[in-house]
């Protein structure tokens, strides 16, 4: 396979995971009013665009943009690097939880977003990032089934 399907096909997995991480958490925050959304989408911390204020639209493509980009790195891990399939699973979950650490530092440097001490936005978080890298990967066995660099 050439290394341009394995690029489109990590854009594909990233779109759809992202898409599925970002309707997870609004379903979660307009539902339960826990705002996780608000904190995926948050870029109050980022020196220059956080200045600004943006429509959810353009906050929402950050995030998938964030998202493929994500993708792109772990197929190049996973299969670049030859890892055998039990342990794709395990980098890409890993991969995914350890992005959840984001939560405190976005937490503390923004107004809009959850307090940090909110166990229950903590765990929406974490699991959402979870069921991601659970999406992903499970993406990945779809669209890279027996593929070879």
């Amino acid at each position: 396979m050439r290394k341009k399907d394995f690029l489109i096909k990590s854009i594909i997995a990233g779109t759809i995971a992202g898409l599925f991480l970002g309707f997870l958490f609004k379903y979660v925050e307009v539902t339960f009013n826990i705002r996780v959304y608000t904190l995926l989408l948050n870029i109050d911390f980022i020196p220059i665009l956080g200045k600004y204020n943006y429509p959810e639209t353009v906050e929402f493509l950050l995030h998938l943009l964030i998202a493929v980009g994500l993708s792109a790195f772990m197929v190049y891990i996973i299969y670049f690097k030859k890892l055998i399939k039990r342990h794709q699973l395990i980098v890409v979950v890993l991969v995914s939880v350890l992005i959840a650490l984001v939560y405190f530092p976005t937490t503390v440097l923004s107004n809009r977003t959850p307090d940090f001490t909110s166990i229950e936005a903590l765990v929406v978080w974490i699991v959402g990032h979870l069921l991601f890298g659970i999406v992903l990967a499970s993406l990945y066995f779809i669209l890279f089934k027996n593929k070879k660099v």
